[in-house]
């Protein structure tokens, strides 16, 4: 990178990936499948990779430099497993009516139109899935969800 300081924004990046993905991830890593552990982990060392080596060129410490580009060599692939992995649980959620996202949209917006609901269109079985419920309750009690 060519930027005098742009490791400060790598890592204001950094920073907030960390704080955008507390509640989802952080705070309940023991509950998160593999995948998105690999996911993390691979691209959170990948910007740190790349705060590290920014700031050796810039130090003129051109040995470490080169080290940690090669060093993403080995990391690449690495970080490519955590987008296939995380891409591949999200497909397979999706595919089986799992995904949080939807059912919270299907529910949001029920009338979409006439008598057409999104939930029929996006969903069908958005109705009974138990993020739905999980839906209603933080919905109707304007709370958060206490699971």
């Amino acid at each position: 990178m060519p930027y005098r300081h742009a490791h400060y924004f790598v890592g204001f990046v950094l920073l907030v990936i960390m704080v955008g993905f507390w509640a989802s991830y952080f705070s309940v890593v023991k509950a998160v499948p593999l995948a998105f552990h690999v996911h993390a982990v691979s691209s959170m060392t990948w910007l740190g990779l790349l705060i590290a080596q920014h700031l050796s060129i810039h130090k003129r410490m051109n040995a470490l430099h080169k080290q940690m580009g090669l060093a993403s060599f080995a990391l690449f692939p690495f970080l490519i497993l955590g987008f296939v992995m995380i891409i591949n649980v999200s497909a397979k959620g999706f595919a089986a009516g799992d995904n949080p996202f939807y059912t919270y949209i299907a529910f949001r917006h029920s009338d979409v139109g006439g008598d057409r609901r999104l939930s029929d269109v996006v969903l069908p079985r958005a109705e009974t899935s138990p993020e739905c419920a999980a839906a209603r309750r933080i919905h109707a009690g304007n709370a958060i969800d206490p699971v």
